[in-house]
């Protein structure tokens, strides 16, 4: 009997291919976490004739054992083996795949000495495990420093036989003797019609599945059910997403099979697909390709390359930073197509937020575009550039002391302003600005209420006529997601003229508490060394 331990359900598609392609005339068994049991007929259904697996074992050890005691563990895992497979059961399994060796059952596997195949957490997790690594060691640090002193976040202790990845999706220079290519989309492919459609039926997919022309693809997660984000930030993060980057697109959302969102109930013309399947198996049924398939942190969307046009697709900086600043960025390029001939250099945004407004929205910024985290990095340009400053990873004090000495005249600095770090506030009374502010209304007051709000850019240069040039500035944006309207106007009304003031006097008061707490400091370890 060949048995696949399982934790997420890409883990139960990548074991259900393996079996059908490597062992398909061998009974076999899948160990899944309780929580996924009724997430797909093939998991109920086990003793048809056509099944993947005739035995589906759901099991319960996530909790850590008092002390950390791996033994005491290890004999609960013995104690639940014993149950399902007899008393003997080591040998009945002629092989054991593990799918996250650094969960409990591959923590038994090394602590036993049990030979097994290590089969990846997700695509590219062995050449880089530091997300996985991170997300244990912050979210179950006894299990993390078991499974790390083992080894088998990378699968190097002496039980594992092979690793099972996928090797196209590794770093640049990787290499592991062990190593053993399994690409979950090649083998599909390789499948008898028959076995694929057993793994259809496996995972409920349905039989019938069209798009129009010019359709979007939108994978989602459940963020709010992972405490990344509230509801109400769930369905910002969404709504917003459509509206800056899937604009003109007939929208198809494929739930997450954990999510439960009602993404219909707040958004307009979006066709929810049914079911709860791994996305890799629409490329067994979509012919036509779409135009578009994005996700918000979901690697697999890479491997819906061969079923559309294009991928979108952010990095978890976003869903933590950057969703939130979607105006500003996306006022920043519009504000650069004003300036097409300059030269561009951001410090502290997010590379792959912009590439994705540069890609998928409605701007058309020809300006050459370096990205920089610190001022300090931008120390070095001579020629005159056009600044966007974010949240850069140096001080305030830093950027505004070295920076400015060595400015162009012509140089114009744009401030998001993004974490209400204001740190413009030194420059001030020195350089001349302009406040562009983003105003933000309901479209429909009855609809969507009385949603209305603001945020500002702050645009500093000692050319006259570049701030001439942006304050005549006027974009109006609707977003029929988001239920908003966003505009920047070329006025400079007194509201505005305040709001800066007031975010200028926030700075200040800001600083000057920090001057005072630095000052006490200091004085107490003056009385100190006396």
């Amino acid at each position: 009997m060949v048995i696949y331990h399982t934790v997420t359900y890409y883990h139960i598609l990548k074991s259900a291919v393996h079996k059908l392609r490597f062992h398909p005339d061998e009974d076999g068994a899948i160990l899944v976490p309780i929580g996924l049991e009724r997430k797909c007929s093939g998991l109920l259904n086990f003793t048809a004739q056509d099944a993947v697996f005739s035995n589906v074992c759901y099991y319960a050890w996530h909790n850590n054992p008092p002390g950390g005691d791996v033994e005491l563990k290890a004999k609960e895992i013995d104690a639940q083996l014993e149950e399902w497979f007899g008393k003997d059961y080591l040998s009945q399994f002629s092989e054991i795949n593990i799918c996250r060796g650094a969960y409990y059952f591959g923590i038994w596997a090394s602590h036993r000495k049990v030979p097994y195949n290590w089969f990846e957490e997700a695509d590219c997790f062995l050449s880089d495990p530091h997300f996985i690594r991170e997300s244990d060691e912050k979210t179950n640090p006894v299990r993390y420093k078991i499974a790390e002193e083992l080894g088998n976040y990378t699968g190097d202790n002496p039980c594992v036989l092979s690793k099972v990845v996928k090797m196209s999706a590794q770093l640049p220079g990787f290499h592991d003797d062990l190593a053993v290519d399994f690409d979950v989309l090649r083998e599909m492919k390789l499948l008898s019609k028959e076995q694929q459609q057993i793994l259809l039926d496996f995972f409920d997919v349905p039989k019938e599945l069209s798009f129009p022309h010019n359709s979007a693809l939108m994978l989602t997660q459940h963020f709010s059910n992972m405490n990344m984000l509230t509801y109400e930030e769930q369905a910002l993060i969404y709504q917003l997403t459509c509206d800056y980057y899937l604009e003109g697109y007939h929208l198809f959302f494929k739930w997450h099979p954990t999510d439960i969102t009602d993404y219909p109930s707040f958004m307009e013309d979006v066709t929810m697909i049914s079911g709860s399947f791994p996305a890799e198996l629409l490329t067994l049924v979509i012919q036509e390709p779409l135009k578009v398939c994005g996700s918000i942190e979901s690697s697999g969307t890479k491997n819906l390359a061969p079923i559309c046009d294009r991928i979108l697709l952010f990095k978890r900086e976003y869903i933590t930073d950057t969703f939130m600043q979607n105006h500003r960025y996306y006022f920043c390029l519009k504000l650069m197509e004003q300036f097409p001939d300059r030269p561009v250099c951001t410090i502290g945004m997010s590379q792959s937020h912009l590439e994705n407004l540069l890609e998928f929205g409605d701007v058309s910024v020809r300006n050459g575009i370096t990205y920089l985290e610190t001022a300090e990095e931008a120390m070095a340009i001579q020629a005159p550039q056009i600044y966007l400053v974010g949240s850069p990873k140096d001080t305030a004090d830093l950027m505004l002391e070295e920076f400015l000495n060595n400015r162009n005249p012509e140089d114009m600095m744009v401030f998001l302003n993004s974490n209400d770090e204001n740190a413009f506030w030194q420059i001030r009374g020195q350089i001349p600005y302009i406040v562009k502010e983003i105003r933000i209304r309901a479209l429909e007051p009855e609809l969507y209420g009385n949603e209305t709000g603001c945020e500002r850019l702050f645009i500093f240069s000692q050319d006259k006529s570049l701030l001439k040039k942006v304050n005549e500035m006027k974009y109006i944006k609707k977003l029929l997601q988001t239920g908003v309207e966003t505009a920047v106007f070329a006025e400079q009304d007194k509201d505005v003229q305040i709001a800066a003031l007031k975010g200028m006097l926030k700075a200040t008061e800001i600083q000057l508490h920090r001057y005072m707490a630095e000052n006490k400091q200091l004085k107490e370890m003056g009385t100190d060394t006396k």
